[in-house]
């Protein structure tokens, strides 16, 4: 009786370490495979945090990802903390390792939250920089770049806090709109009013544009072609100088130049005094070009009209290369049926003298729009 009795305890030890052996086994080839993968994987990136609201969800996420998740001791956590925060938000949080290691780190991450990661804290900060920033030109592609890759940010961020309505109010969309180069004004407001025309409310997350460009045309600067009615931007004008001469010429209005040109004829026409002017040009097929020109005040108006619009600092080049047949007539504007009972004055006009850019944007206000 004993002996069996010994025996089942054997056994049953013997089981028993059985077990044992094969769960330590897999233990330690689980803890072989991450120590494998931690080798092999890139040294995660830590990132800092100098106080600003913008940078404070991103510096939070990478924060538990890499050090809170990985070490479970306060005091630790803490001393990573201060280490990775600099500036202003190193010296609000720095003093928290004067108080116990679990309430030290509490207090400090309380205190960085309350300071930098409020959600209307960050919200507010992100439509700050959107809506304050300067007004882009037509020609600065890099600037364009960035202002859509902080909206992109801007999305991403306030959609995550719940914020997304703060954005889409109409005097944010105002600001961020005259941020925008003229001709990217004017596609936004035309692609608004069809929003809203639709029975939809324009937002800023989702911008989108229409009709395509086949037949390219001498004022296109940044597209592979125009339609007809970038034609009618070519326009025939009254010009007059300072010294009451005038002359007629051909104007372009181009809403994607960021400077008034003239060329240097229509100077020698007007007979005005004029001062020199040094400056760079970039156009599509060249950049930084050295000009040496003329700097004068102009003022324009349409042959048939009445209303004159100031030019101001119109520098002159030695010639525009623009040429007089890109210009709409009569025949071209019949292709729009919206556009029947407009009328465009003949003249025995040649040239084209005059380009007026976004520098002068009362002569690219419309008076009266049809569709």
């Amino acid at each position: 009786m004993n002996i069996n009795n010994s025996t089942q305890g054997i056994s049953a030890q013997s089981g028993f370490s059985d077990v044992s052996v094969s769960s330590i086994d897999s233990a330690f080839q689980r803890l072989a495979s991450t120590l494998h993968e931690g080798f092999n994987l890139p040294k995660p990136e830590l990132l800092t945090f100098n106080g600003t609201p913008l940078d404070y969800s991103k510096f939070i996420r990478n924060f538990e990802t890499n050090i809170e998740g990985r070490i479970s001791d306060n005091s630790l956590r803490l001393n990573y903390l201060i280490q990775y925060c600099r500036g202003e938000a190193k010296c609000c949080v720095e003093d928290c390792v004067l108080l116990d290691s679990d309430e030290g780190y509490k207090r400090a991450r309380a205190i960085l939250y309350s300071r930098y990661g409020r959600p209307h804290v960050i919200a507010r900060s992100f439509i700050a920089k959107l809506v304050s920033g300067a007004q882009i030109k037509a020609s600065d592609i890099e600037g364009l770049s960035k202002l859509a890759l902080e909206m992109q940010k801007c999305e991403i961020t306030l959609s995550q806090l719940g914020f997304n309505s703060d954005i889409d109010n109409s005097e944010n969309l105002r600001c961020i709109v005259k941020r925008l180069p003229m001709h990217m004004r004017t596609r936004w407001v035309d692609i608004a009013h069809s929003i809203s025309e639709s029975g939809r409310e324009p937002r800023w997350s989702k911008p989108g544009f229409d009709h395509a460009a086949t037949q390219p045309s001498v004022n296109c600067t940044a597209t592979k072609g125009s339609m007809i009615k970038n034609c009618l931007g070519i326009i025939p004008v009254l010009v007059k100088g300072r010294n009451g001469n005038s002359c007629k010429t051909f104007a372009l209005l181009d809403d994607r130049a960021d400077k008034t040109l003239c060329d240097e004829r229509l100077l020698q026409k007007l007979n005005i005094a004029s001062k020199p002017v040094t400056f760079e040009m970039s156009t599509v097929s060249s950049s930084g070009s050295t000009i040496h020109g003329q700097e004068v005040d102009l003022q324009v108006k349409a042959i048939d009209g009445n209303d004159n619009v100031s030019l101001e600092k119109v520098w002159s080049v030695k010639k525009l290369p623009i040429s007089a047949r890109s210009a709409a007539e009569n025949v071209d504007i019949r292709k729009l049926p919206y556009l029947a009972d407009i009328q465009i004055p003949s003249t025995d006009l040649t040239e084209v003298m005059l380009l007026i850019g976004t520098d002068s944007p009362n002569a690219h206000i419309p008076l009266d729009k049809v569709r």
